[in-house]
């Protein structure tokens, strides 16, 4: 059981290793059972950095700027789970497009605890 968090509503936040480098502020703290419901083998970032992510609490962070909630690398792992072998010889530009083309632009993403840092 989730008793304590690492952070507040509002404070300002940047993420150390997901996503992509942003500044933005808490807007909700939500437990991660949401999150396992939905199949915790699909946070291969968060399974891989953090392990216990699911035993502390997910920070929602309203980014000061919109921008992308996954970094290239991120996505390539995550679509290269999707395909088979034979299928993943898309050269860089076409990876590149693909990210831009698939992973839009958002003002807010949810991260776990130990993903974030405090900047004030």
């Amino acid at each position: 059981m989730i008793t304590e968090t690492k952070f507040s509503l509002s404070d300002r936040v940047t993420s150390k290793k997901t996503g992509l480098p942003a500044i933005g502020r808490v807007i909700q703290t939500t437990h991660p059972i949401m999150y396992e419901l939905r199949g915790a083998e699909k946070f291969l970032t968060w399974n891989e950095l953090y392990p216990d992510w699911l035993e502390k609490p997910l920070y929602t962070v309203l980014f000061d700027k919109p921008q992308r909630h996954m970094s290239l690398d991120e996505y390539k792992m995550y679509v290269r789970t999707k395909m088979d072998e034979a299928e993943d010889n898309l050269s860089d530009d076409d990876w590149k497009m693909n990210y831009e083309n698939n992973v839009e632009l958002v003002r807010m993403a949810s991260f776990p605890e130990d993903d974030l840092e405090l900047l004030d």
